[in-house]
């Protein structure tokens, strides 16, 4: 009995400590689950095009000149002192886009299908308090509701806005604004998107579908 005590004792003590009990063998057992390749590195995606997204044309691509496509570009080209601004809307309804469209936004059209982490908007103090959501797709989707569900929505309280996209994957990616501040207008000067470089290649300009062209 002393005997049969000592090796119980003896496996315990193995089990606290990581040493070997009786007739077994030494080193560290790994843990289930665990990640043995590295993590991979987030960066900064770079953003190959960009189109005016607007529900009354339905069409990307369809450019309403009172939205300043034009400006577009301006949203990714590394420099925040140029901006995007909406048209400027008048009247009670004005923070609603004058009831004349549920909203407004830009495509941002990657070269790969990346995993996406987050998107940051930088935006001018003097238009804050827009509201919008984000949606990703694999390809420019030519009506709102064929983007699916959007994965992050905001209000811009601060001159930086931050969208956390939960890693999922896409190349197109659809800022949606469906409220605007007090100035009934939003200027939006840079986005910036992080997340991981993916293998595969874009399928843009993904605006094609839809009978439009891309910014640069």
């Amino acid at each position: 009995m002393v005997l049969v005590a000592l090796v119980v004792m003896a496996v315990l003590l193995s089990q606290l400590t990581g040493s070997p009990g009786p007739g077994g063998s030494k080193g560290a057992v790994p843990r289930s689950g665990s990640n043995s390749g590295p993590a991979r590195q987030l960066t900064t995606l770079k953003i190959a095009g960009g189109v005016l997204f607007d529900h009354t044309t339905g069409v990307p691509g369809n450019q309403d000149p009172g939205e300043n496509p034009a400006q577009i570009p301006n949203l990714y080209d590394g420099n925040p002192s140029t901006s995007w601004s909406t048209a400027q809307y008048k009247g009670r309804f004005a923070q609603s886009f004058g009831n004349l469209k549920p909203g407004v936004g830009v495509v941002l059209e990657l070269a790969n299908v990346d995993k996406l982490s987050q998107l940051q908007i930088l935006s001018s103090p003097g238009t804050l308090g827009w509201q919008a959501s984000i949606y990703v797709s694999n390809q420019v989707q030519c009506t709102l509701g064929a983007w699916g569900s959007p994965v992050a929505s905001q209000t811009a309280t601060t001159t930086t806005t931050t969208f956390n996209l939960g890693k999922v994957q896409g190349s197109e990616v659809l800022v949606w604004l469906t409220k605007l501040g007090p100035a009934a207008q939003a200027t939006l000067d840079e986005a910036t998107l992080t997340g991981s470089v993916g293998s595969a290649s874009a399928t843009v300009p993904g605006t094609a579908v839809c009978g439009g062209s891309s910014g640069s």
